[in-house]
Formats: C-alpha cells, sequence, structure tokens
C-alpha cells in the first residue's frame, strides 16, 4: 500500500472517531445526573447579604446552590430544585445564590410564580468569592452544625437527593 492511501485511511479514521465521541458527548450533555462529593467537613464560611445570614439557618440543613440566569444547565436544573424544596420543605432549607444576575433578569425567570426557597442576589459575587465558586451551577449542603458536608458541581438531578439521617 502507498503511504498516501495509508495517510488517507488514518485520517478518516480519526476524523469519524472524533465525529462518533463528540456526538456520544453532546447527546449525554442533556441528560440530568446525581453526583454527590462527600468533602472533609469544614466549617461554612458565615455571610450576611442583603439582610439574609447563614446563622438564620443556624440548625438547619442548608443546601447552599449557586447558579445564574444566563447559565443554560441552571435553568434545566431549576424546577427539580423547586420540586426538592416543596418535597423537603422544614427537613432542607434551600439558599439559591443568583450569581451575576441584574435583578429584572431574576425577575422575569420567575415570572408570577415564587420561588419555594430563600433567594440571594449576590450580584457582585460575594458569597460566591467567599465559598470559592467559579462554575455554575454549584451546591453545598450544609449540615445543622454549620459544616460543609457534600458539594454538588454542575447540574443535578435533585429528584435523586436524599437526606443522611
Amino acid at each position: 500500500m502507498k503511504l498516501e492511501t495509508i495517510k488517507a485511511i488514518f485520517f478518516w479514521f480519526a476524523f469519524i472517531s472524533i465525529g462518533i465521541l463528540v456526538t456520544f458527548q453532546v447527546s449525554k450533555r442533556g441528560q440530568l445526573t446525581f453526583q454527590e462529593i462527600p468533602v472533609e467537613p469544614k466549617k461554612a464560611p458565615e455571610f450576611n447579604l442583603d439582610g439574609i445570614s447563614l446563622l438564620q439557618f443556624k440548625g438547619q440543613n442548608v443546601l447552599l446552590h449557586f447558579w445564574a440566569t444566563w447559565c443554560e444547565p441552571c435553568r434545566a436544573e431549576m424546577p427539580l430544585l423547586i420540586e426538592l424544596a416543596e418535597k423537603l420543605k422544614g427537613k432542607v432549607t434551600i439558599l439559591a445564590v443568583a450569581v451575576d444576575s441584574p435583578h429584572n433578569e431574576i425577575q422575569r425567570f420567575f415570572g408570577n410564580t415564587k420561588p419555594p426557597f430563600v433567594l440571594v442576589e449576590d450580584s457582585k459575587h460575594q458569597i460566591a468569592d467567599l465559598y470559592g465558586i467559579s462554575q455554575f451551577p454549584e451546591t453545598l449542603l450544609i449540615g445543622p452544625d454549620g459544616f460543609i458536608q457534600a458539594i454538588y458541581i454542575g447540574p443535578q438531578d435533585w429528584s435523586l437527593f436524599r437526606l443522611k439521617p
């Protein structure tokens, strides 16, 4: 076989393989999963923004959820987070921290429906910076003792969330 033919076969094999891989990854992008990353418990940093403080929720399980209106995975995940808030009312408090989203965009996102969780506007990244959050969505589970127990990076299928006893 000529070298030119071998190069052509290799090129087309690589091209088709990459195409299949890209197609597979794009098809998986729309599917939400649930992945809890356990962490070595550490004290959650205290914050106080617009009259909302982490101390207000001492003794409660808190999901501190960072999201933005412009973030497509955040938007896709939000209905599941709303369902979770309704299902676990009284067992888990959800603080949804809207990062980099102007007030009017947040209002437009929810429309006339008031979300069943506490909404915190963090347009200057004060809370996000305090927790080292730079990707969205990202969520932290804070236990009643005020310690971070788990992290959830990326969009989650919150219907699979179970609170540990």
